[in-house]
């Protein structure tokens, strides 16, 4: 289903962000404010591609962690017991208090 927000008059407002630098304007307002177009971007933009969210030497051993949140989405990588490619882990937790977002710092 598409957004509501993506009709003819928000594609006509993008034609000016695409210019030359010294002729082009802004994306449309709704861009920068709207929450359905936030949470359209965040899937755009996110669900579809790997990320990267931290480096293997971060998390050097089995079991370290790293906590972080990409698109105020908290998520928990945790370093596993092969170290090979595949090994790391994300997934989505809820913080307790702010002890559960410490960092292992590299």
């Amino acid at each position: 289903m598409r957004p509501s927000f993506l009709d003819e008059a928000f594609f006509s407002g993008l034609g000016s962000s695409n210019l030359p630098i010294e002729d082009a304007e802004s994306l449309p307002p709704l861009c920068y404010t709207d929450g359905g177009f936030y949470e359209f971007e965040k899937e755009a933009v996110f669900n579809h591609e790997w990320l990267c969210v931290g480096r293997d030497d971060q998390i050097p051993n089995a079991g370290d962690y790293l906590a972080v949140t990409v698109a105020s989405e908290p998520l928990l990588v945790v370093q596993g017991l092969s170290r090979s490619f595949g090994g790391l882990h994300a997934t989505p937790f809820v913080p307790s208090s702010s002890d559960d977002l410490e960092r292992r710092d590299a």
